[in-house]
């Protein structure tokens, strides 16, 4: 990635020439070559666009070529909460490779729609998704595939409430990812591994692996890591009553999301800050928040989370704002978009007096 870094104006540089000399085999192939990395470096609009431009020079007319663009496609449109472009441009991939008989990259597609498919709620889609995918990893001995594979089974296991099963898979895919060489798949399972511990009640283990997962994330250099791992930290802070230390560091997480485009995780954090801000008496700016939260996962096809810590700090700020004041705050949350929900958002979490709509709602 680093080396990539250092290289990125040349990179962009051959991208356009390659687009104005119509050479559709090369700008496919380097375009779909770049996905990853674009997940990384907050470039998955860019990325999207080079691969717009394959497509327009006739790329479909190549299956494989198609193929790869399409799975690339996916990959950058899921981490934009795009998810029923993702899930479709998978599918398409998914056919393909299926028709090829090529179970690798099969699997791998697999992987991603499992994945798509889940944060849609879509859990038997996913559940059917990555069981396939487990199985041609396995035959292809495609250790990486396996690892997404028992991360995303183990996620279900989650949301379904079996936690000892999402503990096991979780610890599986970390080290399965770690035997294939992906920090970043570890990285997010050490994450994962301190959802289950906040969910079965043990906080202070769901802390020890936030931590880890932040450490290991900023080692790594992964803008969108760091921000994921921040928001959790902060989230877990608020249960334990750490108002101040959640505050910060939601604020820090929220501006790396935003540069990393991840518009699901910066999702949940805004959500996070609504919490926040209800419980420092800045209702108006809770109910802003609250409504660019719903308003974001339903552009984004993503259910409510049925554990958020929301509700109780939604009624307090509808109970002291009144309900046409609430609505009002509410409905301007819901009008922002994502990038600017973060910046008012930020802004309130980092001024703990002053309200950032220019409505006194009782803060001291």
């Amino acid at each position: 990635l680093r080396q990539l870094d250092l290289e990125l104006d040349d990179v962009r540089a051959a991208l356009s020439w390659l687009r104005v000399r119509g050479d559709v085999q090369q700008l496919g192939r380097l375009a779909a070559a770049l996905a990853r990395y674009c997940t990384h470096r907050g470039l998955l609009s860019e990325g999207r666009r080079w691969i717009a431009d394959a497509h327009a020079l006739g790329a479909g007319a190549d299956p494989l070529l198609a193929a790869k663009l399409l799975r690339a496609d996916g990959l950058l449109a899921g981490e934009l909460g795009q998810l029923a472009e993702a899930v479709s441009a998978l599918r398409q991939a998914a056919d393909i490779y299926r028709a090829r008989s090529d179970d690798r990259n099969l699997a791998q597609v697999l992987g991603g729609l499992s994945h798509a498919e889940q944060s849609r709620g879509h859990l038997e889609a996913a559940t059917e998704a990555a069981i396939e995918a487990r199985q041609l990893a396995r035959g292809q001995g495609d250790v990486r595939s396996e690892a997404s594979a028992a991360g995303n089974l183990a996620l279900i296991a989650l949301r379904a409430g079996r936690f000892a099963e999402a503990e096991a898979g979780i610890a599986e895919a970390i080290e399965l990812f770690r035997r294939a060489g992906d920090h970043h798949g570890a990285i997010i399972g050490l994450g994962n591994l301190g959802e289950v511990a906040r969910k079965r009640g043990n906080s202070e283990a769901a802390g020890k692996q936030f931590v880890e997962a932040l450490v290991a994330a900023r080692k790594l250099g992964a803008i969108d890591l760091e921000g994921w791992a921040l928001a959790n930290l902060a989230s877990w802070r608020v249960e334990v009553g750490d108002l101040d230390g959640a505050a910060g560091e939601l604020a820090a997480g929220l501006e790396k999301l935003a540069a990393a485009e991840d518009s699901m995780a910066a999702a949940a954090a805004i959500d996070t800050a609504a919490v926040i801000l209800a419980h420092r008496s800045r209702f108006a700016d809770a109910a802003l928040a609250w409504g660019a939260y719903e308003a974001a996962i339903a552009r984004m096809g993503v259910p409510p989370d049925p554990q958020s810590m929301t509700e109780a700090a939604v009624a307090a700020a509808r109970d002291e704002l009144g309900e046409p004041e609430f609505e009002r705050f509410r409905a301007a949350g819901a009008a922002l978009s994502i990038a600017d929900a973060i910046k008012v958002v930020v802004s309130g979490l980092s001024d703990p007096v002053t309200t950032v709509y220019g409505h006194d709602d009782g803060a001291q």
